[in-house]
């Protein structure tokens, strides 16, 4: 869809894997990005395309989305539990999370002296509190 061609998607149930719910909301596009979600009545442009998703299941910007709802419903079938928690929850683990940011150690924080631990006398000190030899 060109650019500055609007659709929204109206009446679906947007997958929301954080809070593992599937909330009532409408997606507005333009061009091919997702430009706004919102809960049902979000405003569009009078031009946009409407499509009426139906209160089926949304998931927007997932790149091949079905293979991973495939394998979470197969993995759900395979274990005897198939309730939607359960997809959500399996789902939730596939997703492959972004490493935590570095947090750079301020440099009057930073160690002067590496530190130097004597081992044997924490060996010392255990074996003399749970009494062994």
């Amino acid at each position: 869809m060109p650019k500055g061609a609007f659709s929204i998607v109206r009446g679906g149930r947007l997958l929301d894997i954080e809070s593992r719910s599937l909330p009532p909301s409408d997606i507005l596009i333009e061009g091919d990005t997702i430009v706004d979600v919102g809960p049902p009545g979000l405003q569009a442009p009078a031009r946009a395309e409407v499509f009426d998703a139906g209160d089926k299941a949304i998931m927007p910007g997932l790149v091949d989305g079905m293979a991973a709802v495939e394998a979470a419903c197969t993995a759900a079938l395979r274990d005897g539990v198939h309730s939607s928690d359960v997809i959500l929850n399996i789902l939730a683990r596939l997703r492959q999370l972004a490493p935590p940011a570095a947090i750079p150690t301020p440099g009057a924080l930073r160690l002067r002296h590496e530190p130097a631990a004597d081992c044997a006398r924490y060996d010392s000190l255990r074996r003399a509190a749970d009494g062994t030899p």
